[in-house]
């Protein structure tokens, strides 16, 4: 489990044992309210205190650090949190319990309680942490909910109850601010221990000062005592700590207002109390605020874009609704003017003006004169699902009883080649298609968004529409529905003119019926598919040709009886331990590999023979797992067992053409780095933007993709350097122009038809 996605559950239990806690505490307000307090509190240290015990042995069976602070400076700040903390949940807890004492509504009390979740972020605000959109939503949404429940009459009817729970509120914000400033500096029950020998000195004091406590009060009230002492306190504010160590105080302060929701729902379940439409209303606000994307981001609730018809029916209308608006939300770059986007084409134009020497030495623009290189070559553009060179296994303890990359092995000798730094692992196909075809980053978008989907909604630049402008025509082929990832409306908007989608194929093959009943077209299909496109073009216009294809044949997920038997790749050697499903997953995957290898024989061989001069580029959209773990790649020693492994991020890109056999070893570059690679490789006349990614690839890095930093050498790193964040920072100026902004690079690029339409 993700470690937010923990933390925020452990949040969300905290909220759910504090919001059943006002159903006791009202029960409880018979008796004084620092009485009260320094009865549950007590409690909680004796509850606490062999929990500090029992984390100790967990820690100490596990190899990690356990005990008592040793150093003198960390037992004074452990000391020091337990004193602020506790101070402050004294003061809110006191706060509280009076308030309800005066008024036992636990929805009103809870409500008011709960607007912590307003001040949390208006207080950060003083400690330098801005808010998103969403956060300030939701505290819009919360105060809503506030008023709907509480001022029945107006504000003229605030009660003395509802400004001591308000005060109360403000006193839980300081709380919670001081638990995000200390709990990741010290052990977080050792905190809530001594939070709560604080809070039960404190109340005791106040008892004996303001009350008079007897033992039959105590007795008469029982058992709210122990349900707040042992749950409230111990369980609830220990699970706080814990779950607040890894999230922003403003998105934890969000799960928590959920109490008020429990809380309402236990007034009225347990007690009997009336819940009115409007209160109801105010309920669901709330609720509301819970759903927000800030809050289910955390709980690794993410849009289903692929299939959002799905995502409604898991997550319902609400979440999302709510989590496909946040990556919609872009913010503007601080450095962003046309000055700005001025400067770095002008660097761009001087770089290329005075550099003499070619990136690729080898190449045919390298070699070839000027006046002497094609111009205007028909591209084609193939992205195949799921490929990567599964024969590279063949060097980690796998054996196959076929060649199945035999064609790629051949045309590397006299094409381009290397791998792709994709962003995406196990899918996310339209991630990588999006940087191929644009040059821009989604690294640079929310995460969670899907780009065809939530920002594609306007003619914008890429490499089919400015390919429009030097006279090409363009169309794209799939296998699969022209709805999903919204390539119906994307394509358009990217500059291709036609896009034949399944529902256009007829006579087509279809296999791996197993997982997809109704089967995925073959490789073989789509190469016909291909070759009939591309000649239909060639009929209906003499101009150039841009043909971009996403093949679908090889998608997870992967069983051995995909196939026939006589069909199939067989794995002849593997690594011990390997269960026999995943040994048949590969062997399901590799013959998948080896009918793509056919494929691209097949057009290569066709476009050998053509009366003009083409050019084919082909690469793997992304790895997967295989069966349903890691093991073909941790037992091997291929990679590691994480998603995140560079490593699980290079697929293979192969850059071939007909008029030229030079083989040119690529590396690895960034799947946005595709196009003005291939431009560059050939001599192809580049627009600005273009240029400046491929200076950045010879000046910053192979890569820059969703925290992974590829280096010129091929590492892998997680922090860029100074001249690295402005290269990177450059970037995202450029594409948010392009994507977003005013457009002012497209009238540098002489782009002005494409910036009329996007307008």
């Amino acid at each position: 489990m993700k470690t937010q996605t923990r933390h925020s559950l452990m949040l969300m239990l905290c909220a759910f044992i504090w919001g059943t806690a006002f159903v006791a505490q009202s029960a409880g307000s018979g008796m004084g309210a620092y009485s009260f307090l320094a009865g549950r509190s007590w409690l909680a240290v004796l509850v606490l205190i062999p929990t500090v015990f029992a984390f100790d042995a967990v820690r100490k069976k596990q190899g990690q650090p356990y005990g008592w602070p040793k150093e003198k400076s960390e037992r004074k700040t452990l000391l020091v949190a337990g004193l602020v903390c506790g101070t402050f949940l004294f003061a809110a807890s006191a706060a509280q319990q009076i308030g309800i004492t005066i008024n036992p509504s636990t929805a009103k009390a809870a409500f008011l309680t709960a607007m912590y979740v307003v001040l949390v972020p208006v207080f950060g605000l003083f400690l330098g942490r801005k808010g998103s959109v969403q956060l300030w939503a939701s505290m819009v949404i919360a105060v809503a909910g506030l008023y709907m429940l509480c001022m029945k009459n107006g504000f003229g009817g605030i009660e003395t109850s509802d400004w001591i729970l308000l005060s109360c509120a403000v006193l839980f914000s300081f709380q919670i601010m001081s638990i995000d400033h200390f709990s990741p500096l010290v052990d977080g029950v050792r905190l809530s221990l001594i939070q709560f020998i604080v809070v039960a000195v404190e109340s005791s004091a106040a008892a004996l000062i303001f009350e008079t406590p007897t033992l039959a009060e105590y007795g008469a009230n029982l058992l709210p005592v122990v349900y707040c002492g042992v749950m409230s306190s111990g369980a609830g504010y220990t699970l706080q700590i814990l779950g607040q160590k890894e999230l922003n105080p403003a998105i934890a302060s969000l799960i928590m207002c959920l109490e008020s929701v429990f809380s309402a729902l236990g007034g009225w379940l347990l007690l009997g109390q009336n819940l009115s439409m409007r209160e109801s209303a105010g309920c669901a606000l709330i609720f509301g605020v819970f759903l927000q994307p800030a809050v289910t981001q955390s709980l690794g609730i993410l849009p289903d874009a692929w299939m959002q018809d799905r995502y409604y029916r898991y997550y319902g209308v609400i979440t999302s609704f709510l989590t496909n608006l946040t990556n919609l939300e872009i913010d503007k770059p601080e450095a962003y003017s046309e000055e700005a986007i001025n400067a770095i084409l002008d660097n761009v134009e001087a770089g290329e003006k005075y550099t003499t020497s070619p990136v690729y030495p080898g190449s045919y623009a390298a070699q070839t004169p000027a006046d002497e290189q094609v111009k205007q070559p028909t591209i084609l553009y193939v992205m195949d699902e799921s490929y990567w060179d599964v024969s590279e296994l063949e060097q980690y303890g796998f054996q196959f009883d076929t060649d199945v990359s035999a064609n790629l092995h051949a045309l590397q000798q006299t094409s381009a080649y290397g791998r792709v730094y994709s962003p995406s692992f196990g899918g996310g196909t339209c991630d990588v298609e999006f940087e191929a075809l644009t040059g821009y980053s989604v690294s640079y978008l929310p995460s969670g968004s899907k780009p065809y989907q939530q920002h594609v909604t306007k003619p914008m630049f890429a490499l089919p529409s400015y390919l429009k402008t030097e006279g090409y025509q363009t169309a794209a082929v799939h296998c699969f529905w022209a709805r999903y990832w919204s390539r119906d409306t994307a394509y358009p908007n990217l500059g291709l003119d036609d896009f034949i989608s399944l529902e256009k194929m007829h006579g087509v093959q279809k296999v791996r019926r197993h997982y997809w009943t109704t089967g995925l077209v073959t490789d073989d299909s789509m190469a016909d598919q291909i070759i009939g496109q591309y000649e239909t073009m060639k009929a209906q216009s003499d101009a150039p040709v841009f043909l971009h294809a996403v093949t679908m044949q090889n998608h997870t997920n992967y069983n051995k009886d995909n196939y026939p038997d006589d069909q199939r790749v067989k794995v002849t050697e593997a690594p011990a331990g390997l269960k026999a499903s995943t040994v048949g997953a590969l062997e399901d995957f590799a013959t998948g590999i080896r009918d793509a290898d056919a494929m691209l024989g097949r057009l290569t061989d066709y476009f050998s023979q053509v009366d003009e001069p083409v050019i084919l580029v082909f690469w793997g959209d992304h790895y997967n797992p295989i069966d349903s773990n890691y093991d073909i790649y941790t037992r091997s020693g291929y990679a590691s067992g994480s998603s995140a492994d560079p490593r699980l991020h290079q697929t293979t890109l192969l850059m071939w053409s007909n008029y030229s056999d030079r083989a040119v070893d690529l590396g690895t570059i960034a799947a946005y780095d595709i196009s003005p690679v291939m431009m560059e490789l050939f001599g192809l006349r580049q627009p600005a933007y273009f240029q400046f990614l491929g200076r950045q690839l010879r000046a910053a890095y192979r890569a820059n993709t969703r925290g992974t930093i590829l280096e010129k050498d091929g590492t892998a790193s997680d922090e860029l350097t100074p001249l690295q964040q402005k290269w990177s920072d450059e970037h995202w100026l450029l594409q948010y122009d392009l994507m977003f902004g005013k457009g002012y690079a497209l009238s540098r690029m002489g782009l002005k038809e494409l910036a009329e339409a996007a307008d």
